[in-house]
């Protein structure tokens, strides 16, 4: 996988910030107060007029695995992980094998 930046959530004092990383995929589990708090401060970046800040954070959040399917056929898995949408549940359900397929 080649070198670059995506955003990631990083935890600091109860809020979550973006920031610049090298480029892997997005892996991480979400608890449910997690992800509860991540679309929290989603929508607090909507209510703000921050749609492309909101989008960034919103895509680190799991999508169904069948959807990443798609996704990454329409998309290609490249683009994914340069987005930073998170794909864990896709390696969950078709395997570690699926990121390099």
């Amino acid at each position: 996988m080649g070198l670059g930046t995506f955003a990631y959530i990083r935890w600091s004092k109860s809020f979550l910030r973006l920031e610049e990383a090298m480029q892997e995929p997005n892996l991480k589990h979400f608890s449910e107060e997690e992800r509860k708090l991540v679309v929290q401060q989603v929508m607090a970046l909507i209510d703000e007029g921050k749609d492309d800040e909101a989008d960034a954070l919103h895509r680190t959040l799991p999508l169904p695995a069948e959807y990443l399917q798609t996704l990454k056929e329409c998309m290609g898995l490249e683009a994914l992980i340069e987005k930073g949408v998170n794909l864990s549940t896709a390696v969950e359900k078709y395997g570690k094998n699926w990121l390099a397929s």
